[in-house]
């Protein structure tokens, strides 16, 4: 399952390049609960996005 994020669409792209089962985060983001069942996990998003985040 891979949880994806993308404003142009190269984002959504990639992540169905590599599965068919694709969420997007912000159409689930403010769902009050969220159950996921899977063996691994890929999040996708553009470049940007993470050079604006502090790890």
């Amino acid at each position: 399952m891979i949880f994806y994020f993308s404003g142009t669409g190269n984002s959504l792209y990639a992540a169905r390049s590599l599965d068919r089962e694709c969420v997007s985060i912000p159409q689930v983001i403010d769902e009050t609960e969220l159950r996921f069942q899977m063996e691994k996990s890929v999040l996708s998003v553009p470049s940007t996005v993470m050079k604006c985040q502090k790890w």
